[in-house]
């Protein structure tokens, strides 16, 4: 982080991750990134709730997602965004999308 290098990794990331938001590589390269530049769960699930959103059977977006809440130590049931987050998920699985009733139970789980 001396040399900001993640920052740029970081930048490069996305800009593969938009070129082709299915690369499964790219969104868990993306994971590295954000853990070297210790970034929290706030500012990277917006991200891929945009890729969700724009493509609700995007599951390298869903596994992004689920990677923030999966092997965590911290609780989010109280963190402000968790409500929206779990919205956005139910509408979506209402559409019987598998990615989001497995994402869902994750959530849940946490």
């Amino acid at each position: 982080q001396r040399f900001s290098l993640w920052n740029q990794e970081l930048e490069w990331v996305a800009s593969f991750i938009r070129r082709d938001p299915l690369n499964n590589c790219g969104w868990s390269h993306r994971r590295y990134v954000c853990m070297g530049l210790s970034r929290e769960a706030a500012a990277e699930v917006p991200v891929a709730l945009e890729a969700i959103c724009a493509n609700p059977g995007n599951e390298s977006a869903w596994g992004y997602l689920a990677s923030w809440f999966a092997d965590s130590e911290d609780n989010y049931s109280g963190w402000d965004k968790m409500e929206a987050v779990t919205q956005c998920v139910t509408h979506l699985a209402a559409d019987k999308c598998i990615y989001a009733l497995e994402a869902l139970v994750k959530l849940h789980l946490c």
